[in-house]
């Protein structure tokens, strides 16, 4: 809602008020004296019909919110972009839900949703119901699963690679369609793919239950055996479960899970340890790790490089970081650079393991960072492309690379990238792989260190679009109460209107 409309709406609801007191005021008067009992009357009537003029006015303002943009910051995209409008009241609330759109690759893999078959820059909308809302979108890279703001269903389309939409089969899905569940869905967990040919996907329902489906070739649906599943299966063994995080390279998985008591169970790819439990064969079904703490925070990074190998960093309610899996380059922030197949505490410069609140897990040739409460950014691991500081040699354990940061994005495979937004300021640093222009920081040139991502008005909001090497930074950009949806990186498949090594607007 603009200034002007903002200002109308607090003058009527203060004349409101005023005539609210007028009427109290007046009330008073003619208990006091009878010979005023017939003005006043007329006077509350007319004051009734004020007032409701000014509730009519108000109510008009109110019906009338801003049309804007949402980026959907629980999908991983192949050669794509993709967004939500959404509707605001004055507040910058958001009142409505509206379409979802997609743009870029369509004419193999049948993942936009819109029955498009060519790749286009140009954004189809997902072909979602019109009278049901849709409050949130899961999936990768090519399966997307829409939640409802009611109900116990969701729509699923795209490619459906190894039965990862779990409706019966493993052909593709060009056109949204209706699956349900017993209870209503929380979350749904595909992870960030290296691959299109397969995929896994853990449904999380609000009872506390978990189906699963999709690919599962190293146990990453926990259900006893390495067999592919192509329709919503429980899993008979967890309940009462509160989060769910999968690192797949598509083939490969590895899942952790939280439970309402703040107990880790972890299931999947374990050649490094990552599982924790004290052996390097992959886990098929859950595995119950016993802590001293609650755990509050789970993340796993799966990677490729020569061979498949995985890190799981977790986070316990002190807020102090343990890991478990590949340590070669020190993902473990451990001197030793030796795998663990147990959780070890994580070696901080300093002493300083506490008081975390986010984790951010790399495996081979990647890198690590951790953020504290108070802004400082802490930065472990391989560093080929850099921690973002002055800090130039690789393999290290965890140090301060920034500070005052308020949240960060990474890409956690071997082409590192950083995206940090500072807090309390309108500004967005990165560093990392560069030569696709991905970081928007105006060369295309790798850099180790921290830079200033060029924005072209007031940053809203950010994420990075990620497959394997390929990222394209998006972001969410107002003027003048416009938003509109800029973005820079790999261009392939039309993703992109045109490329340039600063964020160019596509929507």
């Amino acid at each position: 809602m603009s200034d002007t409309l903002k200002d109308n709406e607090q003058s009527l609801i203060a004349a409101m008020e005023l005539l609210q007191e007028i009427k109290e005021e007046v009330l008073e008067l003619s208990n006091n004296n009878n010979g005023l009992k017939e003005d006043v009357q007329i006077l509350h009537a007319f004051s009734e019909e004020c007032k409701r003029d000014i509730k009519e006015s108000v109510l008009a303002l109110g019906l009338k919110p801003t049309k804007s943009l949402r980026l959907l910051k629980n999908i991983h995209l192949y050669r794509s972009l993709a967004f939500q409008e959404i509707f605001l009241d004055s507040n910058g609330e958001i009142t409505q839900y509206g379409g979802v759109f997609m743009n870029g690759h369509a004419s193999s893999l049948q993942s936009n949703g819109s029955g498009r078959n060519t790749n286009t820059p140009h954004f189809s909308r997902v072909a979602l119901p019109q009278d049901i809302e849709f409050i949130e979108v899961f999936g990768g890279h090519t399966t997307f699963y829409a939640l409802p703001k009611e109900g116990n269903f969701i729509y699923v389309w795209g490619s459906n690679a190894s039965g990862c939409a779990g409706v019966g089969h493993t052909n593709a899905i060009p056109l949204p369609i209706k699956v349900d569940f017993p209870a209503r869905i929380k979350s749904i967990v595909c992870g960030s793919s290296i691959s299109n040919t397969y995929q896994s996907a853990l449904a999380l329902c609000e009872d506390g239950k978990v189906y699963v489906t999709g690919r599962n070739a190293t146990g990453q649906l926990g259900t006893n055996n390495t067999l592919d599943i192509n329709t919503w299966t429980q899993n008979p063994y967890l309940s009462n479960i509160e989060s769910i995080f999968l690192a797949s390279t598509g083939n490969e998985g590895i899942t952790l899970c939280i439970d309402k008591d703040g107990v880790l169970y972890t299931f999947g790819h374990n050649i490094q340890g990552a599982c924790g439990n004290g052996s390097n064969a992959n886990v098929l079904m859950p595995y119950k790790l016993e802590l001293n703490q609650k755990v509050k925070l789970a993340k796993a990074s799966i990677n490729n490089v020569s061979h498949i190998s995985s890190t799981s960093l977790i986070l316990l309610e002190d807020g102090s970081i343990f890991g478990a899996g590949y340590n070669q380059e020190r993902q473990l922030s451990s001197e030793s650079a030796t795998d663990s197949n147990v959780f070890i505490k994580l070696d901080i410069l300093n002493g300083d393991n506490k008081d975390f609140i986010d984790i951010f897990p790399a495996s081979k040739s990647g890198t690590c960072f951790a953020l504290k409460g108070d802004g400082r950014l802490f930065g472990f691991g391989y560093g080929g492309f850099g921690f973002g500081s002055d800090n130039t040699q690789n393999s290290q354990i965890a140090h301060v690379v920034a500070e005052d940061i308020e949240f960060v994005v990474t890409h956690d495979r071997t082409n590192t990238r950083l995206f940090a937004k500072k807090k309390d300021v309108n500004s967005l640093v990165a560093c990392g792989f560069n030569t696709d222009n991905s970081l928007g920081v105006g060369d295309n040139i790798n850099t180790k260190t921290l830079k200033p991502v060029i924005l072209p008005t007031k940053l809203k909001d950010f994420m990075l679009f990620s497959f394997n090497t390929e990222a394209n930074l998006v972001a969410l950009c107002e003027d003048d109460a416009t938003t509109s949806l800029y973005a820079c990186g790999t261009l392939l498949d039309s993703n992109l209107l045109y490329n340039t090594p600063v964020l160019q607007k596509q929507y």
